[in-house]
């Protein structure tokens, strides 16, 4: 694997580059990532190339999101948001053509599980620290300079006493391409004066007026 231009300033190789495999045989590759001091932020899906002698190259999605940033975020939050393309209207019949009958009724399908309840992150801070949090949103479709919102809330209210937050909109420079992803870093700080405890916050965001919504655990130590 090569410098890409996709991932500005961000180095990568694998050691060893080359494996010697035997039939039902193992091996491992370390990948080495090195950033410069000037790399450009971003959350990068990398993709590489792999050759097997005897049957070729191809490409495959290492499956692996990379973040080069200068913080630490202790939880990244994935949002697809539900703008889809409108679907091409199919053409008018020039003849009506009479359906054919329903089929039998099948037996009663058993009732379908209710499905499983989403994963609520804890988010650790210490009084007088700060943490972070980035929001990583994909856009199903081309979308120029979308107006984003984004909106923290405890008990329907209010912040508890100590926290405060601060939100940088598209933090992230560099993506695999500006028109169908965002970003949102949401820095929370913890002051003296927080008491320590567990709280249920929920952030409510916007893209272009359509709303999501995700929740976290925020727990404030000594």
């Amino acid at each position: 694997m090569w410098e890409s231009r996709d991932m500005e300033g961000v180095k990568c190789r694998f050691e060893p580059l080359t494996l010697d495999l035997k039939p039902k045989g193992k091996a491992e590759s370390t990948l080495i990532l090195k950033a410069a001091s000037d790399a450009a932020n971003g959350l990068y899906f990398p993709v590489i190339s792999v050759y097997v002698e005897g049957l070729g190259e191809y490409q495959q999605s290492l499956d692996l999101p990379i973040l080069v940033f200068p913080r630490t975020p202790a939880y990244i939050f994935t949002v697809v948001e539900g703008r889809y393309p409108t679907p091409p209207t199919p053409p008018t019949p020039e003849t009506t053509v009479t359906p054919p009958p329903p089929p039998p009724p099948f037996p009663t399908p058993p009732p379908t599980p209710p499905p499983p309840k989403p994963y609520i992150p804890e988010i650790e801070v210490e009084k007088g620290g700060e943490t972070y949090l980035i929001f990583y949103i994909e856009h199903p479709v081309v979308v120029r300079n979308p107006k984003l919102t984004l909106n923290l809330t405890y008990e329907a209210g209010t912040l508890p006493k100590g926290i405060n937050v601060e939100i940088t909109y598209n933090p992230l420079k560099v993506v695999q391409n500006p028109s169908i992803e965002s970003s949102i870093l949401v820095t929370l700080k913890a002051g003296p004066e927080a008491e320590e405890g567990n709280y249920r916050i929920v952030a409510r965001g916007s893209v272009d007026g359509i709303t999501y919504e995700r929740a976290f655990n925020l727990k404030v130590v000594k």
